[in-house]
């Protein structure tokens, strides 16, 4: 909806935009499946890291039983995959601490016939991510699973971050978007604008008394130079913009003309 994007904005205003690139290194995964699921695996797995529409994503890795039942298995980056995103923080002149800002990072399954399914998903905050000296940070993130069939999944990567400029919130080159030095592959780009923002051209509305004016008029010209009649409205009307019947089906196309 628009009103969330202007929320967003006066939330923001009088604050200013700190850009980061945040470098996330994929290690190991470990999953385990329910004991009731008796037959089913994953097949490949990969890890995206998103928000809205900005998403990158490691590449896939095979799923491997590590105990004889198969209901629990890892899969391993070597080297490690690196996911990279530019991520745009705010914060008061006066506080040192940045406005919370949710990112997630998902485990897909992609089955044999190549199909993908979401089985569990971590939410997290960048700011915590932040550190002056840009130094790693080792985490061990315990994800929800999202799949029934899904028992536990944890994640072990590293992830740091790197100051790149400071700016005003609303500046145009200070909004988050996916970094094109990531080596995951990289889906749906669209800068810091969420799906319920998107707006939609209103159809232009027309009054009974134009619409019966409109259809008037089409069928006199549609009949006064003795040609076919329907064959002469449904042209008139093309080039008016209009259906045959006289309501709009574009806005203005005689004025594009």
């Amino acid at each position: 909806m628009a009103l969330a994007k202007v929320g967003r904005k006066l939330k923001r205003t009088g604050k200013d935009a700190y850009k980061f690139e945040f470098t996330a290194l994929c290690e190991k995964l470990a999953l385990q499946v329910k004991p009731e699921v008796k037959k089913w695996l994953p097949h490949k797995l990969l890890v995206s890291f998103s928000r809205s529409h900005r998403r990158v994503e490691t590449s896939t890795v095979f799923f491997k039983s590590v105990i004889e039942s198969g209901r629990e298995g890892d899969a391993q980056w070597t080297p490690p995959s690196e996911l990279t995103l530019l991520v745009t923080l705010y914060r008061a002149p006066d506080s040192a601490k940045f406005d919370e800002k949710e990112y997630k990072f998902e485990i897909m399954n992609v089955s044999k016939e190549g199909d993908t399914k979401l089985l569990a998903v971590f939410y997290c905050d960048m700011a915590e991510y932040v550190k002056e000296d840009e130094s790693e940070s080792a985490l061990s993130m315990t994800f929800k699973p999202s799949s029934v069939k899904i028992a536990n999944a944890t994640l072990e990567m590293t992830i740091k971050s790197r100051f790149v400029k400071k700016g005003k919130a609303g500046d145009d080159d200070m909004m988050s978007t996916a970094s094109r030095l990531s080596q995951g592959n990289i889906r749906d780009l669209d800068e810091d604008l969420d799906e319920q923002d998107r707006v939609e051209p209103e159809k232009p509305k027309i009054s009974k008394a134009d619409d019966k004016k409109m259809k008037k008029t089409l069928e006199h010209l549609a009949t006064e130079d003795g040609q076919d009649p329907s064959a002469k409205k449904s042209a008139v009307a093309d080039w008016l913009g209009v259906s045959p019947s006289g309501k709009s089906d574009v806005v203005g196309r005689k004025q594009k003309l």
